[in-house]
């Protein structure tokens, strides 16, 4: 038995999750507790994590990076540039989730090449050319028919 830090109660210890540098070899926190605050901390820290992703990503596919949590904070905006529509925040799953879109992709993710816009956007432009996308809206509104080449 231990009890949490935090809600002061006691409990088995397959509630704590193993942690190394405690005498016990268990965290001072319950895992309810410990979820709530790494909830929290996501939140309170946003900028921080998405630079760490991104960094993780850019190391990862060999891309450039230069960006800082302090600069990820003064590029936000609460509404989506291309669809004007109000990010919903920390819902992963949500199409109006904030995602942080490559102007230039190969440019990777520095200072000046970045910019937020929701996740359905960035779907949407996710590697498709200027010359594509027109192709498709022409398409889609019934401008033009698919040639064929044979």
């Amino acid at each position: 038995m231990k009890t949490c830090k935090i809600c002061k109660e006691t409990k088995d210890v397959t509630n704590f999750t193993k942690y190394a540098h405690s005498v016990d070899k268990l965290h001072t926190k319950c895992r309810e507790c410990l979820s709530k605050h790494k909830a929290q901390d996501y939140k309170d820290k946003w900028f921080t994590y998405q630079a760490r992703l991104k960094k993780a990503e850019c190391k990862k596919k060999g891309l450039p990076f230069n960006l800082t949590p302090e600069y990820l904070e003064s590029i936000w905006t609460m509404y989506c540039p291309v669809f004007g529509i109000e990010f919903v925040c920390f819902d992963k799953t949500s199409d109006q989730s904030p995602s942080l879109d490559r102007k230039v992709p190969a440019k990777g993710y520095t200072i000046g090449n970045v910019s937020y816009i929701s996740a359905r956007a960035n779907r949407i432009k996710y590697n498709a050319t200027p010359d594509e996308l027109r192709k498709v809206l022409a398409f889609i509104e019934g401008a033009t028919t698919i040639e064929s080449t044979s």
